[in-house]
């Protein structure tokens, strides 16, 4: 246990590295009903935060069940922190998204959903629909697939996929977009 708080506490002095000057990060310990224990958590608060009646939005860095309070700060959560409470994401061109949410099943790349209206959707992408290409490259694994796609250009890029469907091929261009630009947006005063 004395391991993991030490360890707890370099995680929160990590993100405190990466806040900008004012902000606070502060190291808590919390209830969980669901798990029926303690479970530690890092709060950042803005520079402003104790000023006033102002509002804020919020960012869950959820992790799964046996991952501990550190896995954000080792996949790189703390630099673009400041960036997800400004602008809601990461700064930077965004990446290509197609609205197609597939799976690997039986060593394929089956596509189990696409988001109504999506970049997919319209290029006729179907539910059901095997996906063994990207721009003519065989892809291997769901990782495989995201990382071929992404290494095309940044979102509005055009998008050659190979698909199987019923027993035959299927060759589509799908013209990705930013996911972004998708979702509902709140209003941040």
């Amino acid at each position: 246990m004395k391991t993991r708080r030490i360890a707890f506490f370099a995680v929160a002095a990590a993100v405190a590295a990466a806040a900008p000057v004012g902000a606070e990060v502060r190291a808590a310990t919390l209830h969980s009903a669901a798990l029926g224990r303690d479970v530690n958590c890092v709060v950042h608060l803005p520079p402003s935060y104790g000023e006033g009646a102002k509002t804020y939005p919020v960012v869950y860095a959820l992790h799964g069940l046996f991952e501990s309070s550190q896995f954000w700060s080792r996949r790189g959560l703390a630099p673009i922190l400041d960036d997800m409470l400004k602008l809601g994401r990461a700064a930077g061109s965004p990446r290509p998204w197609l609205g197609m949410y597939a799976a690997e099943e039986r060593n394929k790349i089956v596509v189990g959903g696409l988001a109504k209206g999506g970049p997919a959707d319209r290029a006729g992408v179907r539910r059901g629909d095997t996906v063994i290409e990207v721009a003519g490259e065989r892809v291997t694994s769901l990782a495989d697939m995201l990382r071929r796609v992404w290494h095309l250009g940044p979102a509005g890029t055009e998008i050659p996929m190979t698909l199987t469907r019923d027993g035959g091929l299927k060759h589509v261009h799908i013209q990705s977009a930013d996911r972004g630009a998708f979702l509902k947006r709140p209003s941040l005063q």
